[in-house]
């Protein structure tokens, strides 16, 4: 290649790569400062190479998505470690991009590809950093949610702190949210941006911390019963995450604190996994919880409005005597929940300004589980705590919306909870 052509192939190149080269030259001095400080500060030169290789790697290439990023990946969980307040500021600095997050998360997603099982424990400690750097308590918990779709919550979390600083630290502390991954940063960002504000009333998502079957797989990591939520116009979407009954009820009281009489809860989703008498919350060590037959449900009137609908979607808790018809009994409230096990995908719809949460409730027929292959499953509605008649007009209007998404959608399929 003559070098006019190779002169022409780099100017494309870096077009192409704009926001990677402007990210080398604002960052590079910020880099060989930095890279200065470990030569000065670490001992141990053969363990200080790879380090300044890496950070040298970050000033030097014009493609951060390859050997930097592969060399930056089997370093960067200990480089915190080094440094002091002053030179972690400055790492914080170089390592605050998405491309480096989304290394991490494909780290963790396949670490094989390193050929290095060091390069999964130093993802993991980069984590445990960069989330005890911004004052997050439960370390571990947010930790545990990492999974085969880790680069989502790695680009979440990312992305969160450099457009919202301080978002995270607030969803974790007020609204429990630590499987940032599953909500996703839209989401998160709107009810970051929302957060006290009490202009409109409001619905409720719960979703249990842990959602590990019996299997080992999650079962909503992608959801939490979202469904059809931005159609909401009229109210305020807010989601927590739970590990127990206790912590269920610090929730409500802080979002009852923040509403004051203003607001109470006009609808709510609560999703884990589910039996007939119980959902689980949470099975992470000594935080073991759930919700079963036998608590007391009767103070929910406290946080919910008269006319509140509570959708489970936990296997088999619309049962005749169990869950559902017990916190329906002793609130008072509309509850629906599948009577068996089955998946389902929520819809929303407005009846004026009433908002109307409908489940749709499928169970698969094979074992395979192929596209359109499923059952749908009547819901099972309990209005204090009485079955309501499936061929009642209240109970055919309430789901008359599913037949149209149903047309609309004829292979959907939800998970099984």
């Amino acid at each position: 290649m003559g070098i006019a052509a190779r002169y022409l192939d780099e100017l494309t190149r870096a077009n192409q790569h704009k926001a990677v080269w402007d990210f080398d030259n604002q960052r590079k001095q910020v880099v060989e400062e930095l890279a200065q400080s470990l030569r000065a500060s670490i001992p141990n030169r053969d363990t200080a190479h790879d380090f300044l290789g890496a950070l040298e790697e970050l000033s030097q290439n014009h493609t951060f998505r390859d050997t930097s990023g592969r060399i930056l990946s089997a370093n960067f969980g200990y480089l915190d470690q080094l440094l002091d307040e002053k030179g972690k500021e400055k790492y914080w600095q170089i390592v605050m991009q998405p491309e480096v997050f989304k290394t991490v998360g494909n780290v963790f997603e396949n670490a094989n590809w390193t050929r290095d099982w060091r390069s999964e424990e130093n993802g993991f400690i980069f984590l445990h950093n960069f989330l005890a750097r911004l004052g997050i308590k439960e370390v571990d918990e947010v930790v545990r949610t990492v999974n085969e779709d880790s680069t989502d919550l790695m680009l979440c979390l990312s992305g969160l702190e450099q457009e919202r600083p301080g978002a995270i630290q607030v969803l974790h502390s007020f609204y429990g949210i630590r499987n940032f991954g599953r909500w996703g940063k839209e989401f998160l960002t709107e009810q970051y941006d929302c957060h006290g504000d009490t202009t409109k009333p409001y619905g409720l998502l719960i979703t249990a911390l842990d959602d590990r079957g019996d299997d080992g797989k999650e079962a909503f990591r992608k959801d939490g019963g979202r469904g059809k939520t931005h159609s909401l116009d009229k109210h305020f979407v807010r989601a927590i995450e739970v590990a127990s009954a206790p912590e269920l009820v610090q929730r409500l009281n802080l979002l009852k604190d923040m509403y004051g009489h203003e607001h109470q809860i006009d609808f709510c989703v609560l999703t884990g996994h589910g039996a007939s008498e119980s959902i689980c919350l949470s099975a992470i060590g000594d935080k073991l919880g759930s919700l079963a037959v036998g608590q007391d449900f009767s103070r929910l009137y406290r946080w919910f409005s008269p006319d509140a609908t509570i959708v489970l979607q936990s296997c088999s808790t619309g049962a005749q005597g169990g869950l559902a018809q017990t916190i329906s009994r002793q609130s008072g409230l509309r509850v629906i929940a599948p009577p068996v096990s089955a998946g389902c995908t929520m819809y929303y719809r407005y009846e004026g300004d009433r908002v109307i949460a409908e489940p749709d409730y499928r169970i698969a027929v094979n074992e395979t589980n192929e596209l359109g292959s499923f059952d749908y499953v009547q819901p099972a509605m309990y209005i204090a705590g009485e079955l309501v008649d499936p061929t009642s007009g209240e109970y055919t209007s309430y789901f008359k919306g599913l037949a149209e998404h149903r047309a609309e959608s004829p292979d959907r399929k939800g998970n099984v909870w």
